[in-house]
This record gives structure tokens, C-alpha cells and sequence, in this order.
């Protein structure tokens, strides 16, 4: 997986989760020229904030950070 796949695997990630503003609707899409209603994430927020929220909506689902693992 290259940087760019992970780049698009965040704003992925960012698109399905992220409930406010509602990334789906698609006059919001129109406003901002997005052919791709991904592209929506890249208009809305910084490439930094893009990588912050992915991990913050990563950790929200119990992965990352250290794991325990018990016998």
C-alpha cells in the first residue's frame, strides 16, 4: 500500500464516518466542483486533519494504540 492508497484509504475512512457536516449530500458536492464524492474531504479539510480524524475514528473503534493479549 503506497501513500497514496493510504491517503485515499483516510479520506475514505473520514467520508463514510464523519456524521457533521453530512459529507453525502451531494448540493455540498456540487458547491465545491466534486466530481468524486470523496473529493468532498479534501475541499472540507486540511491533508492534517484528514490523517487526525482517520486516526481518531480508528482508536473510537478499538483499533491502534497497544492490544493485551492474554493466554
Amino acid at each position: 500500500m503506497g501513500e497514496d492508497d493510504a491517503t485515499r484509504a483516510d479520506m475514505y475512512l473520514v467520508f463514510e464516518c464523519v456524521v457533521e457536516p453530512d459529507l453525502k449530500d451531494k448540493s455540498l458536492h456540487e458547491a465545491y466542483g466534486c466530481a468524486d464524492p470523496i473529493d468532498i474531504v479534501n475541499e472540507l479539510f486540511l491533508p492534517g486533519e484528514v490523517a487526525g480524524i482517520a486516526d481518531k475514528i480508528m482508536k473510537l473503534g478499538g483499533f491502534g494504540g497497544s492490544v493485551e493479549i492474554k493466554n
